[in-house]
């Protein structure tokens, strides 16, 4: 079992003047009090993640593996942060069973399997469970009122507290087989997979 945990935090700030006095001071009062620039903004993120794995083998016949993760996402809210998504699969070594290993010389290998499986995607916007806003800063997005220039500010879109991981289970049976020492080899596999929880756009 394992753990991984990422918390990042990163802030900025900058500033800007043109038309320097002169390059040899290279500083911000050195230059035009107009066309002043400033900006400035901040990036919190984290996720957390939980993963295990466990092995059952019976006389090299029998095999049995369960996984699971158990992860979460900044971009989801508090009471839907975290998914659990678990893993099971078997196989059936048929060539060591004695029916085919005491009388059937040119199976080398022969085994057949199955798996259930389920993953997460948070492939979203971030936060997109919040009211949020954004300021409008092209030409085209502001208007005028008396001789000042103002720019706008808009909602985002409504928000949905209920957003969370988007699901993908697959479902899997297989067989592998090798054939007089190797020469020959097969690998087959059959599968279905469902997503649910996708995320759709307003």
């Amino acid at each position: 079992m394992l753990s991984e945990w990422i918390s990042t935090d990163y802030n900025f700030l900058s500033a800007g003047r043109v038309d320097l006095l002169s390059v040899e001071v290279p500083y911000l009062f050195a230059g035009s009090p107009d066309n002043l620039t400033n900006n400035g903004g901040a990036i919190k993120t984290g996720r957390a993640s939980y993963v295990g794995r466990i092995n059952y083998g019976f006389k090299n016949r029998y095999l049995l593996e369960g996984t699971f993760r158990y992860d979460a996402s900044h971009k989801f809210s508090p009471d839907s942060r975290w998914g659990f998504f678990p893993s099971v699969s078997a196989g059936w070594r048929i060539a060591e069973e004695s029916f085919i290993k005491d009388n059937v010389t040119w199976i080398d290998d022969l085994k057949i399997r199955a798996s259930y499986s389920m993953s997460g995607n948070d492939n979203v916007e971030a936060f997109k469970y919040l009211t949020g806003y954004e300021i409008l800063g092209a030409t085209s997005s502001v208007y005028v009122f008396g001789s000042d220039v103002y720019r706008l500010i808009r909602n985002t879109g409504l928000a949905n507290p209920d957003i969370t991981w988007l699901d993908m289970t697959t479902y899997n049976v297989g067989l592998d087989a090798t054939f007089l020492n190797g020469l020959i080899g097969i690998e087959f596999d059959l599968f279905q997979r469902v997503t649910d929880n996708i995320f759709g756009k307003p």
